[in-house]
């Protein structure tokens, strides 16, 4: 427990946890938004009240400062527009019941009631609620409005059902004119409306961020238990809780408010009971990679404790994880077929957003799964040979062509052929010990890029194909949903025609007028595609059939039609027309009911062979219909009966007939020409449709490669500088990353630069455009109006027949759309009176034109305006006649055009990031290269310095240029000679101390057993005079100690012996290091006192050194008899060997568990005569340190009393004899 709470990182990634899980709980019950509707109330109150208290002091401000009720109004209030505007608030000023003033042009204000008196309450208008009040004085109507609440008839991706943000901003609430708790009041205490809640579902954003804190959540706990994994023994329980933990949560559905989004349910994605939702194979995929881990160290430490069983593990392992990667690639074909995901990476499309980050965190976790089984594969396969390793890679391959042989094998074969590439090469990077990051890394993303990016356009061009096969089998079907949905409404307006009803029982010449006034008024817009004709029929009308020729009953000859080929609509009275003909052709029948009779008017529509797409605005179709037809705005369709063309729609010119060869073709034909590709499908032998879409550009196909491959590249640096944020911080970086670092933090900043120049120029030269286009149109326009109107005094809605017809031919000549305004300002006419009928927009012109127009003398303004999120540009012009009078306004509003715009921007910035991207792999290859070749004279010179050693040859640096490298290799040859005498005077000196020391350690150490010696001699000496009874055993015992004191001066001089020759010239030779240790602790395995282990962890049996094999002994034995010697007095002696390989050497650790050394004698321990034993000369440890050292190695202590003592000696790897 003590460990667990020690651990800083297991403390951190707890609290982590339990933080953002506060977070997602706080974030789900909405209390980081206003939820409160009680506080919120309070809020709403006030500012309701403010906008009311503004209100009343724009009528005195009225009432005490204008007198003038003219026109002039406009000059003197101007000012309060925009603020007016900005608060959701409107104002008018009537005169009887003459507008004299208005504040905007939004607000669809007509046709009120004029109380007598002051009043006010809630008036419900076309696009909202709004709150308003009445000031009368005189004849003077002042009316201030408040909205309060969108209200409009359908919503889209531009048009949006809520509350006034200026009252608040929590689209939670609800404004209901039925009483409740949360009443609003004004301010003389008057009920108004009450708030309630509505139940909304989560917006996008907010689940999108839910499902990132989660998985926030999930990675914490299980770095957590990564952590808590190092302290416990036991890993597979651990393994086993974790595979638990996510199976309570996947069959109980915890936590709830998580699969309450809509990315756990199958929504967007779905695939079998365990991927039973996108957001499920998210977690399933976290918790995969985390097994994959854990496993894999258990893996990897059962196969260094088993060293023979090396090669089957890494055979397996290999095998294992081509099988992962084959089903990661499955798993991608499965998403991008099967889910609603758009995988359009980087095209123009609304629903990019919310795809985007899905996609981006599977694909992470995707790349992270098989880049890790990659390196477990390749360090399991360091040490084995080349050959081994391309005959299991060359095995795989064979293995997976056959298994798709029968599939369709350039979907998996050639993502499997790159991927085998990649693992070549990241074999060549392990056994050449590659030290760098970026190049290795960025090699691997690139390739996981383009097996990916192949993977994504192989299946977006089937999923296209499929999705064109569905929209040809949608156009057999001949219906139009947006026709049949639109005339709803038409059908409506058309009955209710005061003028349609007043003449329709009148003579056949009023069918013309009737006419007429359907293709002005109704038919025009969406149904500008069709042709149409009419027939008036009272009760026993007869109509003469030409092909017949014969005359029948008008009504029943109709209903005949309706019988034999009629089909119902959505539309009551509006029958699609099954004619087989290949155009679309509906009939409507519309009922005038008369005192005695009744009258029927006969609508009927035939499309057009040549249908016109005026570019019909979003913001006129709800989000259902939306999503129906955004998919197929990019495609050209022609119908075609008995081989000729009968119907064609957009950008693409069809041929008059089908070519013999194409018409006598299969039921479903692909055809690419100029440029397109065509399906070809035939209906049966007379009717054949074709459904063309332009073929992609090369831009296109790269776009998915530079989605990934920036997406990765992010996930690369972040992972870099999480794990060497120390390093960068405390500025230890070396100059070759330095370099690395600085080019590519370079080549990002003008590439974030350049864009941001980009897309302002783009904006700007699209802007500039734009309005030159639309002022080209506008004077167009305009000149033909002029023309027309030449001799007019003025223009009202009484000569609305007079212009009316030629607005609309204006309107399709020149594509864009027209409104007309009188010369007070009013509405006259508009090419698409449903902005206008829907009250999208006002029916008076901006106020702001209008005064620029009387007062500042404009001629042409253009303005940015804007119909909820819909942006446009829109230009407005004076109408003058022949006396230079202003008749009317023209306004062309520039909004059809705004899609394109889009597209076109966004296509040009994904060309240029395509491009930046290709810079940016280039430039960190070019820093790669570059860095290399400066600093490699830098690498040069470090590794001359560290190899210096005083006492042998020390190789020169040759250089050839006189540049600052030039100077500094001078410099160090330089010294380089000054070392070398430097060196022998100080060699001579060493020597001359080392002999002095080592004469007075051998004097004293010799001088130590010839007192005792002595003493003994004397003794004797004694016992001889003395003649003593004992004498003989006493010559003895004083003999025998003569003897040992003599032994030990023979003992101090063969070790000084020993030390003086392991100073002399060593006999090198080639020795197997691993063979040897093995052979060499054979001799102490069978050990009853002590328990000796060996752990090989990565050294090969091709892994040689050059050594002096009589010297290694002693260094083994010295060390191995050390740690014995320590482990006398110990209950459970153990000794351990650890043989290690790491990049440029070899490491041998002997670690026993005995007391070890003092701390404050470890200093000492490998100096001469220095022992902790009372026995022992103390030349052992001296010894040893003289042969690693020797050897060009090093020779390290460590230890911790009664848990672990470690020597450590290094020997350097050579990879050819010295």
């Amino acid at each position: 427990m003590r460990k667990i709470i020690q651990n800083k990182k297991l403390i951190y990634s707890l609290v982590f946890a339990a933080f953002i899980s506060i977070i997602s709980l706080l974030l789900n019950k909405g209390w980081f938004f206003y939820n409160d509707i009680s506080k919120e109330h309070k809020h709403i109150q006030e500012r309701f009240l403010e906008r009311e208290k503004l209100i009343n002091s724009i009528f005195l401000e009225f009432d005490s400062t204008y007198k003038n009720t003219d026109s002039s109004l406009h000059k003197y209030l101007n000012y309060k527009n925009s603020h007016l505007v900005a608060n959701d608030m409107s104002f008018f000023v009537y005169d009887q019941q003459n507008l004299l003033y208005w504040s905007d042009d939004k607000t669809p204000i007509q046709n009120l009631y004029y109380p007598e008196k002051d009043s006010s309450g809630l008036l419900q208008l076309k696009n909202g609620l709004y709150y308003f009040k009445i000031n009368k004085k005189e004849n003077l109507f002042k009316i201030g409005l408040i909205l309060l609440q969108t209200d409009f008839r359908y919503e889209n991706n531009y048009l949006e059902n809520k509350i006034s943000k200026y009252l608040t901003s929590d689209n939670k609430l609800n404004i209901t004119k039925s009483i409740s708790d949360n009443k609003i009041s004004n301010a003389d205490g008057k009920y108004i409306f009450s708030l309630t809640k509505k139940t909304i579902p989560k917006d996008q954003h907010t689940e999108l961020l839910m499902l990132f804190i989660y998985i926030l959540i999930v990675s914490s706990i299980l770095f957590f238990v990564d952590n808590l994994i190092n302290i416990l023994k036991s890993k597979s329980i651990i393994i086993l809780i974790v595979i638990l933990l996510r199976f309570i949560s996947f069959y109980f559905k915890y936590p709830h408010f998580v699969y309450e989004l809509s990315y756990f349910s199958p929504k967007y994605f779905a695939i079998s009971y365990f991927i039973p939702s996108i957001g499920d194979l998210i977690f399933n995929l976290i918790f995969l990679l985390y097994i994959i881990q854990v496993t894999a160290r258990i893996l990897l430490r059962k196969v260094l404790l088993k060293p023979n069983k090396k090669l089957i593990f890494s055979i397996v392992t290999l095998f294992i994880t081509f099988i992962i990667f084959i089903l990661n690639i499955e798993l991608i074909n499965n998403i991008i077929t099967n889910s609603k995901l758009n995988f359009d990476l980087l095209n123009y499309s609304n629903e990019i957003d919310n795809s985007a980050f899905i996609i981006s965190i599977v694909i992470i976790l995707i790349t992270a799964i098989i880049y890790y089984c990659t390196r477990l594969s390749i360090f399991l396969f360091k040490d084995i040979s080349t050959k081994i390793f391309i005959i299991t890679l060359l095995a795989l391959n064979i293995v997976s062509v056959i298994i798709f042989y029968n599939k369709n094998i350039t979907e998996q074969i050639i993502p499997i052929l790159i991927y085998s590439i990649v693992i070549y090469i990241f074999r060549l990077f392990s056994i050449s010990n590659y030290k760098g990051f970026f190049l290795k890394h960025i090699i691997f993303i690139a390739a996981v890029s383009i097996i990916f990016s192949y993977i994504i356009n192989f299946n977006n061009n089937i999923k296209e194909l499929n999705y064109r096969k569905t929209i040809a089998l949608k156009l057999a079907d001949e219906h139009d949903p947006l026709a049949e949905f639109f005339f709803i409404d038409l059908r409506t307006k058309i009955l209710d025609d005061e003028i349609i009803c007043n003449y329709i029982n009148n003579t056949d010449k009023i069918q013309q007028i009737i006419r007429k006034r359907l293709q002005q008024k109704y038919v025009n817009g969406y149904f500008s595609r069709y042709d149409f004709q009419i027939t008036i029929c009272n009760q026993n009308d007869r109509l003469f059939i030409k092909h017949l020729n014969q005359q029948k009953n008008c009504i029943q000859f109709f209903k005949n039609i309706v019988k034999d080929f009629g089909i119902k609509t959505i539309c009551p009275d509006f029958y699609f027309l099954d004619y087989g003909t290949g155009r679309k052709s509906y009939l409507a029948i519309l009922e005038y009911p008369h005192v005695n009779s009744t009258s029927f008017l006969f609508i009927e529509f035939d499309s057009k062979v040549i249908a016109k797409d005026p570019g019909y605005p979003d913001l006129l179709m709800n989000l259902e219909l939306y999503k129906e037809f955004s998919g197929i705005s990019k495609y050209s369709y022609a119908k075609y009966k008995n081989n000729d063309l009968v119907h064609r729609y957009g950008s693409y010119f069809y041929d008059i007939s089908l070519k013999k060869d194409t018409a006598n073709s299969e039921e479903i034909l692909f055809l690419n020409k100029n440029n397109y590709s065509h399906l070809i499908y035939k209906l049966d032998d007379v009717n054949t449709i074709v459904v063309s879409i332009k073929n992609k550009d090369i831009i296109e196909y790269i776009n998915p490669f530079t989605f990934i491959f920036i997406l990765l590249l992010f996930v690369l640096f972040v992972y870099y500088f999480a794990n060497n944020m120390k390093m960068i911080l405390t500025k230890r970086m070396s100059l070759k990353d330095k370099i690395r670092m600085y080019m590519i933090f370079l080549v990002i900043c003008s590439f974030l630069l350049m864009m941001f120049v980009t897309i302002t120029f783009i904006n700007r030269t699209f802007e500039i455009q734009n309005n030159k286009e639309l002022k080209t149109k506008s004077q167009s326009i305009l000149s033909e109006l002029e023309k027309t109107f030449f001799q007019q005094s003025d223009l009202s809605v009484n000569d609305y027949d007079l212009f009316s017809e030629h607005i609309l031919q204006l309107a399709n000549l020149f594509a864009t759309d027209i409104n007309m305004y009188d010369s007070n300002g009013k509405l006259l006419i508009s090419s698409r009176p449903q902005i206008f009928e829907e009250g999208f927009a006002g029916m008076m012109i901006n106020p702001n034109v209008y005064r620029d127009f009387i007062y500042n003398n404009k001629t042409f303004i253009i303005l940015d305006e804007n119909i909820g999120k819909l942006k446009y540009n829109s230009s407005y012009m004076p109408i003058r006649n022949y006396q230079n009078k202003t008749i009317a306004y023209l306004n062309i509003p520039y909004f059809a055009k705004e899609t394109d715009m889009k597209k076109e921007l966004y296509s040009f910035v994904i060309t240029t990031i395509n491009i930046y991207t290709l810079l940016i792999m280039l430039a960190i290859s070019i820093a790669v290269f570059i860095s290399t070749r400066i600093t490699k004279p830098l690498s040069i010179i470090k590794e001359k310095l560290r190899n210096i050693k005083i006492g042998i040859k020390n190789e020169k640096i040759e250089w050839n240029k006189q540049d600052e490298i030039g100077q500094l290799i001078n410099e160090y040859n330089r010294l380089v000679d000054e070392l070398i005498i430097s060196a022998s005077k100080l060699a001579k000196s060493e020597r001359e101390s080392a002999w002095r020391e080592m004469a007075r350690q051998i004097a004293h150490e010799i001088k130590n057993p010839l007192t005792p010696m002595k003493l003994n001699l004397q003794y004797l000496q004694k016992i001889i005079i003395d003649k003593n009874e004992n004498w003989e055993s006493k010559f003895n015992k004083s003999a025998n100690s003569i003897i040992e004191q003599i032994d030990s001066i023979a003992s101090i001089a063969n070790a000084f012996s020993e030390f003086a020759k392991f100073h002399a010239k060593t006999e090198k030779e080639k020795i197997l290091l691993k063979e040897f240790i093995y052979q060499h602790f054979d001799l102490y395995l069978p050990n009853e006192k002590i328990k000796f282990t060996i752990f090989n962890v990565n050294i090969s049996d091709f892994d040689y050194i050059f050594y002096d094999k009589t010297q290694l002994i002693s260094v083994l034995n010295n060390l191995v008899k050390n740690s014995a010697n320590a482990l006398e007095n110990i209950e459970e002696p153990l000794i351990k060997i650890i043989l290690l390989k790491k990049e440029n050497l070899f490491e041998i650790n002997i670690e026993d568990n005995g007391p070890g050394v003092p701390l404050e004698m470890k200093e000492k321990i490998f100096n001469p005569y220095f022992t902790t034993k009372t026995t022992g000369t103390g030349l052992g440890l001296a010894i040893v340190k003289t042969i690693v050292e020797n050897h060009n190695g090093k020779i390290e202590y460590f230890s911790e009393p009664f848990i672990k003592t470690v020597f450590t000696f290094t020997i350097p790897i050579i990879n050819s004899n010295p």
